[in-house]
């Protein structure tokens, strides 16, 4: 099991979207995690249809193919229009889906099917939302 863990922080992943590909020094005021300080982890299962959009990336896990391609340009799709204020936030989870299901799906995936499932769920979106 590998984990990528660390304290709720948004200095460090700013840092490495501005510093893109090159490994700069830590800010001294980003806190690095300790786990004897964290003492112990526990997990939970997700409440069922609490998170309707966990669900459905669950879907496209278990799917394969361009599946995750098509949740994953369908989210962006869907926030750029919450941002634009074409969507309310209550909105966002049915509308990724119906952008999600109404896109071709690939079993076989290379570069270019890639590349075309997020053109087509542009274009989806453009229509739909």
């Amino acid at each position: 099991v590998i984990a990528q863990l660390g304290v709720p922080d948004m200095k460090l992943p700013i840092q490495y979207a501005l510093n893109h590909r090159l490994r700069v020094p830590l800010p001294k005021s980003v806190k690095t995690l300790s786990l004897s300080d964290v003492g112990s982890l526990t997990f939970e299962p997700v409440p069922d249809g609490r998170y309707p959009l966990f669900a459905l990336a669950k879907r496209a896990a278990a799917r394969g193919g361009n599946a995750g391609c098509r949740l994953n340009a369908a989210s962006e799709s869907v926030f750029s229009r919450f941002m634009a204020d074409k969507l309310t936030f209550a909105e966002i989870p049915e509308a990724t889906e119906k952008l999600y299901e109404a896109a071709a799906h690939a079993e076989h995936i290379t570069l270019d099917i890639l590349r075309e499932t997020e053109r087509e769920i542009s274009e989806l979106a453009l229509r739909f939302l």
